[in-house]
């Protein structure tokens, strides 16, 4: 797989290889094998971050979705939902990468500048629109409301036995021009 983007400037820095491999490791066994949940994140909130933050890893964006973002990855959240403050939070901690950038969006303009974009269940209204909007274009749609995926939304968070799982529609993440990896692809569950 050809690496575009952000995920070669952060293999560049000196630790960084050590770093993507233990984030990496620590994400495939999270994602997994329920048992680790006593090592990992304990909030339902804290679990979907930390998916978030590692999902750009599987992820490779068209080297135009780059241009005017100084090489940040912008990782957007949809209002106040209270995910924003999690991914922020957890950032430095999961991701070691400064090229990120967690922000809220509020008005459709903004959306331009967004990687990926958070939609939480409590703004299903928006989810339809929203996605019209950005249909063809290289975000990578998240949310956790039970038809986002079905819609044209790319992931979907879900829970089951009390572990957040999540499924791809790679069919729209083909159609915003990403290409998710196959590693990911594997660990996507179905209902």
């Amino acid at each position: 797989m050809k690496h575009h983007g952000w995920r070669v400037k952060v293999l560049k820095g000196q630790g960084y290889i050590l770093k993507f491999c233990l984030v990496l490791s620590a994400f495939l066994v999270f994602v997994t094998t329920p048992a680790t949940l006593l090592c990992a994140p304990k909030s339902e909130l804290e679990m979907k971050a930390v998916c978030i933050l590692n999902f750009p890893v599987f992820v490779e964006w068209p080297g135009t979705a780059m241009s005017g973002t100084n090489n940040f990855l912008n990782i957007c959240v949809l209002g106040g939902n209270p995910i924003f403050t999690v991914l922020d939070s957890l950032k430095e901690k999961e991701c070691g990468v400064k090229m990120v950038k967690i922000r809220t969006v509020t008005e459709t303009k903004e959306l331009s500048a967004c990687h990926i974009l958070f939609i939480g269940s409590s703004d299903a209204s928006q989810i339809t629109p929203l996605l019209n909007q950005l249909m063809n274009k290289p975000v990578l749609t998240i949310s956790d409301h039970e038809s986002f995926d079905k819609n044209g939304g790319i992931i979907r968070f879900y829970i089951r036995d009390n572990v957040v799982k999540f499924k791809i529609n790679n069919e729209a993440a083909k159609k915003a021009g990403l290409t998710i990896s196959s590693q990911l692809l594997e660990l996507a569950g179905g209902e």
